[in-house]
Order: structure tokens, then sequence, then C-alpha cells
């Protein structure tokens, strides 16, 4: 039986980044050896539980985070570049994201939060985006 979680990650970096145009995503954070660019993606968070045992496994439900990150020189606030990295995020999702090991039964989107932050240094924009998996384990 296999955790869906990692293969979950690797299916969504290898379908969405390459939309992107340079903005990289990364699971979990910038990784240290990075420059903190001025917008990029990460995949933040994951839920599963199972739904169905079969013999071999189970069927999983599952949630994955995605955190569209803009960074900006304070006071300059363009939420505009977030919305359209969502509005490409969205259109590819919805055509079901390839999960190497599973079969992708369906695909649900959950939510999405805009969020803002300012202080001395920068304007941050912010868009979480959620969405939920029903997978099938590929034997």
């Amino acid at each position: 039986m296999l955790n869906p979680d990692k293969y979950v990650r690797e299916g969504y970096i290898a379908d969405l980044e390459p939309l992107l145009g340079g903005v990289p995503i990364w699971d979990g954070g910038i990784p240290v050896d990075e420059p903190t660019p001025d917008v990029y993606v990460l995949i933040t968070t994951q839920t599963k539980r199972p739904t169905e045992r079969t013999k071999d496994g189970f069927e999983w439900m599952g949630t994955i985070t995605l955190d569209i990150v803009s960074i900006r020189p304070p006071g300059t606030h363009n939420t505009a570049i977030v919305d359209d990295i969502e509005e490409i995020l969205i259109e590819r999702i919805e055509q079901e994201i390839d999960i190497p090991g599973f079969i992708n039964n369906n695909t649900l989107f959950v939510d999405s939060v805009s969020l803002k932050d300012e202080n001395a240094s920068q304007s941050v924009d912010r868009k979480i985006l959620i969405y939920e998996h029903w997978l099938n384990w590929v034997d």
C-alpha cells in the first residue's frame, strides 16, 4: 500500500511548474540555498484519510494546499500577480493532475483565500488554494 503524499506533491510540481514561466514551486518552503524570489508557490499542507479498503490497500481522500506568494516593495500591493497564477493553476488542476502510481478518481476545488501583509520592508500578497483528491492506488 502506497502513501500518496509524496506522489501527489511530485505530480503537482511536475505538471504545474512548466506552466508558470519560471515561477518555482517548492515542497514545504524555500530551500536554504535559494534566494527568496519575488513570486513563488509552496505546497504547504496535505491531509489524507482512507475511504475504502481493497484487497491491495486503500482508496484515499486527501487535500493539498498551495500557497501563492508575491513579494513587492512596501506600499505596492498587486493582487493581480497572485490572481493570474491562481487562474493558471486552477485551469490545469481541473484537467486532473497526473499522480504517479495512482488513479485520480475525482478532483474537488475546496477553497481559495486571499491574504495580505504589509511591513516596513515589503508588501506581501498571497492566495491559498485547497484541492481535494480521491485516489486509487494502481498495482
